[in-house]
């Protein structure tokens, strides 16, 4: 590891770890201005969130991807003067002129939601009316909030705070507040604020699938059918041991044939069910921590977030579904297994015949 960074800081100038949008921007203007610059991104694709990304086992494909304050030749936004004028990267992104459709399952309605500012106040409040006022006031502050970012992005280290306070006072009074809490402010109806929310999203919430019965059926082989065999040698083995070493009492007494009853007692009612959890909670436990541990590390569990999943009926549900249906039935292996056990060590090593022995089991 020592050895890897010594030879990047050697052969290169700059190394930017990530190529998201973030990422790709500043290894471009380090490499414009000289520098040699290495660019590191663990997943398939750059562009992060703008195009593919993974998280574990996980890939997100995103559908649309907009560029907000682009701007145009003639109108230059921030983004088009710093990837044009700055890199001289020339983009041909497609402009959206007409609008973005909306279709709400619920009420089945379906509509183009204009782009302009102007326009957008015209249609909610011809479905909301009286809500002018409210949407005007609370645009306004958008764009004054625009400003300040613009502002701070164009001055970069040369702010100065006090003429940041006097300009845009108003992202000052709303660094700390959430989105919910800034529009509560500006009392927009909540008919309208359905119809403004829309215009910042392209998708809507997904709906769950409920239980997935095949995840509960892998779960099921997973914890039941591959526990079979070690829960078998297991009880096996522990059959055997309490049966000679109960045999080395009862023959004192002359009844070394009742260890036959003494071990089917044990294991149907206690050393059966016992085992059979110490097995399961060391092998099945012990897969599902290390299961969900690697999952939350590798941010799985935040992607099935992402994908709209409800992560304990996800994960959760079909392990505990499981376990309900092999436990029970590892149980009655394992109650045999701990019988044949015992009389192996009958048959094999103190010569009863299967008659005698069978017949004393209860």
């Amino acid at each position: 590891m020592e050895r890897g960074v010594g030879i990047l800081e050697r052969t290169y100038d700059a190394v930017v770890i990530g190529s998201g949008m973030g990422g790709l921007a500043a290894a471009c203007n380090l490499a414009k201005n000289g520098f040699k610059t290495v660019l590191l991104e663990q997943h398939n694709f750059p562009g992060g969130v703008t195009t593919s990304f993974k998280r574990g086992r996980f890939e997100f494909e995103i559908s649309v991807q907009c560029i907000t304050e682009y701007g145009s030749k003639e109108n230059k936004g921030p983004i088009y003067q710093f990837l044009v004028d700055d890199l001289g990267i020339d983009i041909d992104f497609p402009r959206m002129t007409e609008g973005r459709f909306v279709a709400w399952t619920d009420s089945r309605e379906q509509m183009v939601v204009p782009l302009e500012k102007e326009e957008l106040i015209r249609f909610i409040e011809q479905r909301v009316p009286g809500s002018e006022p409210s949407l005007r006031a609370y645009l306004d502050f958008c764009d004054e909030m625009l400003a300040a970012i613009n502002y701070i992005n164009d001055n970069d280290a040369a702010i100065k705070p006090v003429e940041l306070i006097l300009k845009h006072k108003g992202i000052v009074a709303a660094a700390g507040l959430t989105t919910k809490e800034v529009t509560d402010r500006f009392h927009i109806p909540k008919k309208a604020l359905e119809y403004l929310d829309v215009y910042w999203t392209f998708i809507g919430p997904l709906e769950g699938r409920g239980l997935r019965w095949g995840l509960v059926a892998e779960e099921l082989y997973e914890m039941g059918v591959r526990a079979i065999w070690i829960n078998s040698i297991m009880n096996a083995l522990l059959g055997l041991i309490v049966a000679m070493l109960s045999a080395a009492q009862l023959r004192t007494v002359g009844l070394d044939i009742y260890v036959a009853d003494l071990t089917v007692i044990a294991f149907a009612r206690e050393l059966a069910a016992v085992m059979t959890a110490v097995v399961v909670s060391a092998r099945t436990g012990a897969a599902i921590a290390a299961e969900l541990a690697t999952m939350k590390v590798q941010e799985e569990i935040d992607a099935l977030r992402g994908m709209g999943l409800k992560v304990p009926q996800f994960l959760v549900a079909p392990k505990v579904l499981a376990l309900l249906v092999a436990m029970p039935c590892l149980t009655v292996i394992a109650m045999y297994m701990g019988v044949l056990g015992g009389a192996g060590w009958g048959l094999g090593v103190r010569g009863f015949s299967g008659a005698v022995w069978f017949r004393h089991r209860h």
